[in-house]
């Protein structure tokens, strides 16, 4: 799966792309909103575990990636956490060795199944 710090680095550095076309989604730990909005011009750069984002009157604020919720370039969804962590379920989930979990084509659990 690709990272926050993957995107955020690509658009930064790779020429083809603009940080500018970006708009982040994070969760925000103040009293008023839930959520906030930050776009590219914003980032000043992905460090190992955060996002460091410069404000409007210069103040530093350091957004760790698991608060990350979503990337759009242009509007289009290139990054959701949720559906990122729907993902690793059930790729976690169909991994696992269960002895009962039926098939949908099972009446049996695949334990008792012939072979």
């Amino acid at each position: 799966m690709v990272s926050v710090k993957d995107i955020v680095d690509q658009y930064k550095w790779d020429e083809r792309k603009n940080i500018l076309d970006l708009s982040i989604c994070y969760i925000n730990r103040t009293p008023t909103t839930n959520l906030a909005w930050v776009n590219g011009r914003a980032v000043v750069r992905a460090t190992a575990g955060f996002l460091e984002l410069r404000g409007n009157h210069g103040n530093m604020t350091y957004i760790p990636f698991h608060r990350v919720t979503m990337i759009k370039d242009k509007g289009k969804i290139i990054f959701d956490e949720a559906v990122r962590r729907v993902i690793e379920f059930a790729d976690e989930f169909y991994a696992r060795p269960d002895p009962d979990r039926r098939d949908h084509h099972d009446s049996e659990p695949r334990s008792k199944l012939p072979g």
